[in-house]
């Protein structure tokens, strides 16, 4: 532990970028790297499934995308910002993050489902907690990527529903 320390207050950014990546990590030293100067740290806390809802919330809303974007994949970002970006945000990259995050609510895929954009459809299609309707519906989509991620989601969902029938609790 004290070594992730001595690496979060170091002036070498990859050194900081690897405290940052560690699960082990203590919270305080994580939110101390949530606020970092340098993008590349602040992204590897939102990467990091051991950063606090509370900071996956601030990075979230972090004005360098591609941290946003992290955090916004993240399973533990919480809902209430998932719900914000996916209403309000006009960057296809954030709104795809939202899709992508396997915790995202399924009525939210459902919305998302419907966006203008392929890139946010596709990681909707994409993501193994969209409904089987809702992948049924993209299976009919006008591109071609977003239709063939949707099948292959689909196909992958009616087999774990298939075997989980099969295994079903054991009757003797």
């Amino acid at each position: 532990m004290a070594a992730i320390a001595a690496a979060a207050i170091s002036w070498d950014d990859a050194e900081r970028v690897r405290a940052a990546t560690q699960m082990a990590c203590p919270v305080d030293t994580l939110a101390q790297l949530a606020v970092d100067r340098r993008d590349t740290v602040r992204r590897a806390v939102a990467a990091n499934p051991a950063a606090s809802p509370s900071m996956l919330g601030q990075l979230a809303m972090d004005s360098v995308e591609s941290v946003a974007s992290m955090a916004l994949t993240n399973r533990f970002c919480p809902e209430t910002v998932l719900r914000v970006v996916a209403g309000t945000s006009t960057s296809e990259l954030e709104r795809a993050s939202v899709a992508a995050n396997p915790s995202c609510p399924p009525d939210l895929l459902a919305r998302l489902a419907g966006d203008d954009m392929r890139l946010v459809r596709h990681r909707v299609a994409m993501n193994s907690a969209t409904p089987l309707e809702d992948l049924s519906a993209l299976i009919y989509d006008v591109d071609d990527l977003v239709r063939a991620a949707a099948l292959v989601t689909a196909g992958t969902t009616i087999t774990r529903l298939v075997l989980a029938a099969e295994l079903g609790p054991h009757r003797g």
